[in-house]
């Protein structure tokens, strides 16, 4: 019986593993540790625990080690790695995202950070070890780490990832690694180490993981993504009348379901949402109403609740729990939450977001999605400004995909969702292809499981 550790330190990466049943799967065969925050709340959660074979543990890290230091040193050369990855491989996204608002904003701090970068990649002749990786990713050898045959670590992104898959390379220990979402591989920078397995959601990534990050292209595995393969199989039980009973939404109505987003990508959402619901309610869509999907760590959220904290208007909230957070919020979130977001992709007459990965999942379930490429003020830099995000790596498929709409002023935006409502299926071929090719309907878990398998058995 082997014995298997699983990092997870993001609520939404936890759910998934834990609901999309790889964890069980795997515990019916091997003794398996869940290493991370969530201990009371994976045991309270997980509804049955196979033959007693899963434990719950944190990293024991020594006090000696000066771990706070160390974390405050990994932001920094997380962010060297951004920048030595990018003057290597020149990727678009880390360009967008990270190095151009640095040079626009504070010329300084890129300065800084592009010599560091330089630094970082003058230092990794090695890809699986250097001296200044030893000093910030190194745990010390113990026997939490020592005891286990092979390490599946969730995400290749949380420090606490970073450590585990850098330690684990140095000490000899097998490690899989999962990308936990589709920009990673193109905005994130160098990896820690090369896992000895790599599991991705499709093929466009699979190439990015060997072109961008030199791993063999034997050792990555296409698994599909474990929120996809959750949300595939909680659609079978959804209802339309629960849904709209919850919301209190007439059965005649139209849904249009607005994604909030953080500031820093969408500036000026306020002034759009605002001139959204104006049309609404002059019943310019038909009889339809606006649901807002609160964005779960964006203080906005709370702005909207009380702004539009009206019974007469046709407005409601649906609000994302940290189970939906992309950082780490210390919850995993309720499954009921996750239920009901699929609900409300499911029974959306449009989804509205600015490049989100609400996109790919209201594609799943072949829902009108329009993506809003324009803005409606002049809050927005230049280095934010809404045309930016479809020049993404990620999302530049998408946006060319001719799946999803994407207007280029307040008066396409207005056609582009009547259109989706009065002409559901138009765009329902392609959205099927994007569907194929970035969440393609795999069983996840067994697959997860099966490239664990793997890496036991080539040891």
């Amino acid at each position: 019986m082997a014995k298997i550790a699983i990092s997870i330190w993001l609520g939404m990466t936890a759910r998934n593993i834990v609901h999309g049943g790889a964890l069980n799967r795997l515990a019916q065969q091997n003794r398996v540790t869940v290493i991370s925050y969530y201990g009371n709340q994976f045991e309270e959660t997980l509804t049955t625990n196979v033959n007693g074979n899963i434990s719950y543990e944190k990293i024991a890290i020594p006090r000696w080690t000066f771990p706070q230091i160390r974390g405050l040193l990994q932001i920094l050369i997380e962010r060297w790695e951004a920048y030595g990855h990018w003057e290597l491989k020149r990727s678009i996204t880390i360009w967008l995202y990270r190095i151009r608002p640095d040079w626009e904003l504070n010329p300084t701090k890129a300065l800084t950070n592009r010599l560091g970068g330089k630094l970082v990649t003058a230092l990794r002749r090695n890809p699986d070890r250097d001296i200044l990786r030893d000093f910030v990713y190194l745990i010390p050898k113990t026997k939490q780490l020592e005891k286990h045959d092979v390490v599946f670590v969730s995400s290749t992104n949380t420090s606490k990832d970073r450590q585990l898959i850098y330690s684990c390379k140095r000490y000899g220990i097998p490690v899989v690694a999962l990308v936990h979402s589709w920009d990673n591989l193109t905005c994130k920078g160098y990896l820690p180490a090369r896992p000895d397995r790599l599991l991705v959601w499709n093929e466009v990534m699979a190439n990015e993981a060997h072109s961008m990050h030199d791993i063999p292209r034997a050792k990555i595995d296409v698994v599909g993504g474990p929120q996809y393969e959750l949300y595939r199989t909680l659609a079978k039980t959804t209802s339309s009348t629960e849904f709209r009973e919850r919301l209190d939404i007439s059965p005649s109505t139209h849904i249009i379901t607005y994604a909030t987003n953080n500031e820093w990508i969408h500036p000026d959402e306020e002034s759009l949402v605002e001139v959204l619901l104006h049309k609404v309610i002059e019943g310019y869509f038909n009889d339809s109403l606006l649901v807002l999907r609160l964005h779960p760590t964006s203080p906005r959220s709370e702005l909207y609740r009380k702004k539009y904290n009206d019974s007469d208007l046709p407005i409601r909230f649906d609000k994302a729990d940290s189970g939906f957070a992309a950082s780490n919020t210390g919850k995993i979130g309720n499954i009921q939450s996750v239920k009901n977001f699929v609900a409300l992709l499911q029974y959306s007459s449009a989804v509205i977001n600015m490049a989100s990965t609400i996109t790919l999942d209201a594609i799943c379930f072949d829902t009108p999605t329009i993506c809003v490429g324009f803005n409606v003020g002049t809050e927005s830099t230049q280095w934010n400004a809404a045309t930016v995000n479809y020049l993404t790596a990620h999302f530049k498929r998408v946006a060319k995909s001719g799946a999803i709409s994407l207007p280029g002023d307040l008066d396409e935006f207005f056609l582009s969702v009547l259109d989706a409502i009065e002409n559901p299926r138009k765009f329902e071929e392609d959205r099927r292809k994007l569907m194929n090719m970035m969440i393609p309907n795999l069983p996840t878990s067994l697959l997860i499981c099966e490239s664990i398998e793997k890496t036991l058995s080539d040891r």
